[in-house]
């Protein structure tokens, strides 16, 4: 092959290039692409920010024929009176020795294999399961009654505080319980009684 022939087939070549890379740019119509055109947003909702109703409580109802554990109000009065504790500090003192001194309700009322079944479970006119606690103290501090409860359960013991509403003051009752078996209650009040210097009162549980 002579060098002219080649030079003519390298041109023919690069014209060739040329013309692929050029034609599009010449030849083609270039493509016009279509504006992106944004919707206007939706109207938010409208949120109802009005105040829900309370729902209709019950309690009423249930109040105009609910009928309350049968208890003696006497018998509570007494057992206010006999283990109501001083606010002294002399009181104080032996209230703490007392719950030092007291033994775990485990070795009060130890769990023992049943020779016999116990009691069955019995009803008043109401309708209201027979049970007893053991009022161990009257205090007039909730602070006090808490740190008594507290002391006692630390025992072991099914403490807990009610507050009642006498002569227009307040009264914190420290009671054991509930139990369905008045006898349980009876070990545990002697140990009570002696540690401290109290006489504690079975009485029928206010549900």
């Amino acid at each position: 092959m002579t060098p002219i022939v080649k030079q003519r087939l390298v041109g023919a070549a690069v014209l060739l290039a040329l013309a692929i890379v050029f034609w599009p740019i010449i030849f083609v119509q270039p493509t016009v692409d279509t504006p992106l055109r944004l919707s206007q947003a939706a109207t938010p909702p409208e949120i109802d920010e009005a105040p829900l109703a309370s729902p209709k409580s019950s309690r009423a109802d249930i109040e105009s024929v609910y009928v309350a554990p049968a208890v003696d109000p006497e018998q509570q009065a007494d057992a206010d009176l006999a283990t109501a504790l001083a606010d002294d500090n002399a009181a104080e003192v032996t209230l703490s020795e007392g719950i030092s001194d007291l033994p775990n309700a485990k070795e009060i009322d130890p769990a023992v294999t049943r020779s016999e079944p116990p009691e069955a479970v019995k009803l008043d006119t109401a309708g209201f399961v027979e049970s007893w606690v053991l009022q161990v103290a009257a205090v007039k501090d909730r602070e006090r009654a808490l740190k008594l409860v507290a002391a006692l359960k630390a025992k072991g013991y099914e403490a807990f505080t009610r507050e009642v509403i006498r002569s227009k003051e307040a009264l914190w009752r420290v009671q054991i319980g509930p139990k369905l078996e008045r006898a349980k209650l009876v070990s545990i009040k002697a140990r009570i009684d002696q540690s401290f210097g109290v006489n504690a009162a079975i009485l029928r549980y206010e549900q």
